[in-house]
């Protein structure tokens, strides 16, 4: 019988499992599925990262146009010519009322209505905004030989300051639904670095340098550039209306 006892070992060995990572997704349990490539990965940060790209043209929000929510929601905006368009997107944290988008008549800017309310205590979840996604899969934005964006601001932001933040691929959930995003908690703990801008009427300057404090990675990452967003402050707000318009980097 020791050949069948060598025959069973022989059978065990050529028949042990593959690793599970480079599998198609979806994935066992302990593993990720990187997006658009659909393999498995032990660990998120082994997915590829966005193509960063050169823009050919500076200017964000110019040519708008109604964007149909895949969910049937109300339209997002969209802005620009492809294969450089950027599409508007709202957030807020638990239990805060969906801000609302709309496009500006001259369709170079978008209308946001939000609030944020603290009357529950602390700010961990305070908070609510708007911002501009570059609409790609898999591409980003390499700006290494830019400085910073600028835009335009007109309003009522119910307090002097407006929250302006840069978003990089590390700074994405993958809970988000981007599936460019590499950060692996949720969105109380992947944000993008950002800066306080004086709510007053005109052009504002928002160098690259001046952005700090994102979650995980604490700098922009320049070579990787996803979204440009504006927030309210963690402070009561019943009511905010307010124009950003004639985004473009500089």
């Amino acid at each position: 019988m020791a050949w069948l006892g060598a025959l069973l070992f022989a059978w065990v060995a050529g028949c042990s499992s593959a690793p599970l990572a480079g599998k198609s997704c979806p994935c066992a349990t302990g593993y990720t599925c990187c997006q658009p490539s659909n393999t498995c990965v032990a660990d998120n940060q082994q997915c590829p990262r966005c193509t960063p790209i050169k823009l050919t043209s500076t200017s964000i929000t110019r040519d708008g146009a109604p964007h149909p929510q895949p969910d049937g929601g109300p339209d997002a905006v969209q802005f620009g010519a492809d294969p450089e368009q950027w599409v508007s997107y709202t957030y807020q944290g638990t239990g805060q009322n969906v801000p609302t988008v709309a496009m500006t008549p001259d369709g170079n800017g978008f209308r946001v209505m939000a609030s944020v309310d603290v009357s529950g205590g602390g700010t961990t979840y305070a908070y609510a905004g708007a911002g501009v996604s570059f609409l790609s899969k898999s591409e980003c934005i390499d700006g290494t030989d830019l400085t910073g964006v600028e835009f335009e601001f007109a309003g009522d932001v119910g307090q002097s300051n407006l929250i302006v933040g840069l978003v990089a691929d590390e700074d994405v959930s993958i809970t988000s639904g981007d599936l460019r995003g590499r950060c692996t908690g949720g969105m109380n703990t992947c944000f993008g670095p950002t800066v306080f801008v004086d709510a007053t009427a005109g052009m504002h300057q928002v160098p690259f340098q001046s952005l700090t404090g994102g979650m995980p990675v604490g700098n922009l990452s320049l070579d990787h550039i996803v979204d440009v967003q504006w927030q309210l402050p963690a402070v009561q707000i019943p009511s905010a209306d307010f124009t950003i318009s004639n985004v473009q980097f500089y």
